[in-house]
């Protein structure tokens, strides 16, 4: 079976593991859903995908960043066929029987699941996860890039806030007159970017420039840079 395309609906699909089918999530304005794999709760619209654990529990959301790496919280994008739940069964050692409303959860999950939730609560959150993600993005081969850019281009301006108060993702974007560039970092220092040409595509709250990105492509903690060389945008919320 072929991988779960992701939808925008707002409720699951067909979510029976018992006939194989496979669940497209979605968010809604109307909806708060947590990612599965890293906890945080997804923005309003940001779309998720629906995820089975290998003892056909499920379907969960899993955010657009974490669905590369979901193996690793030992989910998969199809539930499991009857033939494999009793082969999981047998090797737990469980030899238990799902319920019709899906409840029953045995200890080894259980236990499985603890140090994740410990990790998990131990993240900071907000402005608190911004020293973190500085030091995880100035060791990355991105700061490299921006050091080979600013060769050509100058300095750039630059911001770094986290995506929300209550988020454990923070945002990393630098300007110049010609291009830009944002890097989302991960709670586990994973980096994801994208760039673009025009200051108006992105959103003002990202153009707030509190930081500098320094000619070794280090990005300076907020708030240090001198008030004469903040940039103003013109650009208001």
């Amino acid at each position: 079976m072929s991988a779960p395309k992701k939808s925008v609906a707002s409720r699951p699909i067909a979510s029976s593991a018992a006939t194989g089918a496979v669940a497209h999530f979605g968010t809604s304005s109307r909806e708060v859903v947590n990612c599965r794999g890293c906890g945080r709760t997804l923005l309003m619209g940001e779309r998720s995908t629906g995820f089975f654990t290998v003892r056909g529990e499920g379907p969960f959301d899993v955010c657009e960043l974490c669905v590369p790496k979901a193996g690793r919280f030992g989910l998969r994008p199809t539930p499991s066929d009857p033939d494999e739940l009793v082969r999981q069964r047998k090797r737990s050692g469980a030899g238990r029987t799902l319920n019709l409303l899906g409840n029953v959860r045995d200890r080894f999950t259980d236990s499985k699941r603890t140090p994740r939730i410990r990790e998990l609560a131990s993240t900071p959150v907000g402005a608190a996860a911004v020293p973190v993600a500085l030091a995880a993005f100035n060791e990355s081969e991105h700061a490299r890039m921006l050091a080979g850019l600013q060769r050509t281009l100058g300095e750039p301006r630059a911001s770094v806030v986290p995506r929300s108060p209550t988020d454990r993702e923070v945002i990393v974007t630098v300007a110049w007159e010609i291009v830009w560039y944002q890097f989302r970092i991960s709670p586990d220092g994973s980096i994801a970017h994208e760039r673009g040409t025009y200051l108006t595509d992105l959103p003002a709250r990202w153009q707030h420039w509190n930081c500098r990105a320094l000619p070794s492509g280090r990005v300076s903690p907020p708030d240090i840079q001198p008030a004469s060389q903040h940039y103003d945008t013109g650009i208001t919320s």
